[in-house]
């Protein structure tokens, strides 16, 4: 079932503030001109996961909806908004910045561009495995247990929850 996604829905995740926390966590690849990777761990992960079921919800909009319903007529501030663009690009509107998903390499976003007012740009490589594992995450249950894991428990990979490993050792 697709997510419903309100295109008028502020977007409270993508406020300058949570956007200039996610730049502080970045790190170089390559240099500024390259752009920064974006681990998906600690606190990047809440923003990350807000971020990858907006765009889930984005992609579903775009395919259930005709490309001229979804035009905006300003960049408001902290509304997402749609523009059809080449190659499948869809940019998103909030105060001061722009955001990009590239969907040309799939049927997922996978990278998001931010252009901030002096026209610089970051890069946050968000991979189409790592958005549905942080759309999943909240979902997903200890092998042993079968209980709702921890996020912290979830980010280590292993399928299994702190009380079940202590207790297997």
């Amino acid at each position: 079932m697709p997510i419903a996604c309100d295109f008028n829905i502020p977007l409270h995740f993508c406020s300058r503030k949570d956007i200039m926390e996610l730049k502080a966590m970045c790190y170089p690849n390559g240099g500024p001109s390259k752009g920064f990777a974006v681990p998906v761990t600690g606190k990047n992960v809440p923003i990350l996961r807000q971020v990858a079921i907006r765009m889930k919800g984005l992609d579903d909009g775009r395919k259930s909806l005709n490309a001229q319903t979804l035009l905006a007529e300003d960049l408001a501030t902290d509304r997402l908004q749609v523009f059809p663009g080449q190659d499948r690009l869809f940019e998103v509107g909030f105060d001061f910045q722009k955001v990009a998903f590239d969907c040309s390499n799939g049927r997922e976003p996978h990278v998001l561009f931010i252009d901030s007012r002096r026209d610089r740009s970051m890069r946050l490589m968000v991979s189409t495995p790592e958005i549905q594992s942080l759309i999943g995450m909240e979902s997903q249950a200890c092998s042993f247990c079968k209980e709702p894991m921890a996020e912290s428990d979830i980010l280590k990979g292993d399928g299994i929850c702190a009380p079940c490993v202590v207790e297997r050792t």
